[in-house]
């Protein structure tokens, strides 16, 4: 074969790579553009995905019972990320955060909120336990349910809720997108808050 028919191959399969690549990069860009950024965001800070297959991650999968399936997720060292369904199709954001120390179940709930992933749970909501009429304290307890709610209310924005249970703190941002620059302002206030309880 002469050489002028192998530089004419060399040079079409050349456009032909990258015609295919500039093809998956504008359909990525296009049509699953939120996926690919969440997909960025999570590798950019060294998160991995969670297994739709394993299940909800702890400690959701005690309330196993509301039918809670796991949509998306992402899990990095002790935080992990999750868009989760319950069997009636609604959908939740939340930030569970692990923690070295174990608590009883106390928790905020925001006012602000018509409905929170909290109020799948059979918690009661604490009399008189209310900070700025902002949240309602909720949990068996006064005195933790109080403490909780000294501590963090005054860091947490109204439109999220609270929970503190057993060795994790999951932080409901339902109201809220599911992108990165939310999950990097939910990651970043989650920080703040384990300072604190």
């Amino acid at each position: 074969m002469p050489a002028d028919y192998q530089i004419l191959i060399t040079l079409a399969l050349m456009l032909i790579g990258s015609v295919t690549i500039f093809a998956y990069l504008v359909h990525r860009e296009t049509h699953r553009r939120g996926d690919g950024l969440l997909l960025d965001w999570a590798r950019s800070r060294r998160f991995k995905n969670l297994d739709r297959e394993r299940g909800v991650p702890p400690p959701l999968e005690t309330w196993d019972h509301r039918g809670i399936t796991l949509v998306t997720g992402f899990t990095g060292g002790a935080i992990t990320i999750a868009r989760v369904q319950t069997s009636d199709g609604e959908r939740w954001n939340c930030l569970i955060r692990r923690l070295e120390t174990s608590a009883s179940m106390s928790g905020m709930r925001s006012v602000d909120a018509p409905r929170t992933l909290l109020d799948l749970i059979d918690l009661p909501i604490l009399p008189g336990q209310a900070s700025q009429h902002r949240f309602v304290a909720l949990g068996h307890e006064i005195p933790p349910a109080r403490s909780l709610m000294d501590r963090i209310a005054p860091l947490m924005p109204a439109d999220l809720s609270l929970i503190r249970f057993d060795r994790f703190v999951l932080i409901d941002f339902s109201g809220r997108p599911f992108d990165p620059v939310e999950l990097a302002r939910i990651t970043q206030l989650a920080e703040q808050l384990v300072a604190v309880v």
